[in-house]
């Protein structure tokens, strides 16, 4: 009912079929069912919940659904689709966070790409962060998640 839900339903009803659907992790239908919502719903609401809930799942094995939600039109989404990506915690993707924050027009992803990155734990990202500090946002979004990423990341 939920996998129909979440492809017909208006959009609370999408809304709610994504996030319950989190409880059938085992079933290989709902993490495909959720892909597609990132993919192709055409509300920001619905694919940003659908993110989180498949981050919830297993997000190491559906990382190429997670890094094209990082490309989605809505920074909402561009920002959950981070989180979900810095929550693994993975020093391999530093280059890639360094490219999103290089390349995203929006401070609140930005933002979260610096999180991501203190949150992998590698401390050769401190230079880059403190490049990142000086960068202009609104209401110093940008230099307050580089600062956080520098502490994290120096153990203070």
């Amino acid at each position: 009912e939920l996998l129909f839900q979440l492809r017909n339903d208006d959009v609370i009803g999408r809304m709610d079929a994504a996030a319950a659907l989190t409880a059938f992790k085992d079933d290989p239908r709902t993490g495909a069912a959720l892909a597609a919502s990132i993919a192709a719903d055409p509300f920001w609401a619905v694919r940003k919940i659908a993110v989180e809930a498949l981050a919830r799942l297993a997000p190491r094995g559906l990382m190429p659904v997670l890094k094209r939600a990082v490309r989605d039109a809505d920074p909402r989404v561009r920002a959950a689709a981070l989180a979900a990506l810095g929550d693994l915690r993975d020093r391999a993707l530093l280059g890639f966070f360094e490219e999103r924050f290089n390349t995203d027009p929006s401070d609140r992803v930005r933002a979260e790409a610096l999180t991501a990155i203190g949150k992998a734990g590698d401390p050769s990202a401190v230079p880059f962060l403190r490049r990142a500090a000086a960068v202009p946002s609104y209401r110093h979004m940008v230099r307050g998640a580089a600062a956080a990423a520098i502490k994290r990341l120096e153990g203070k």
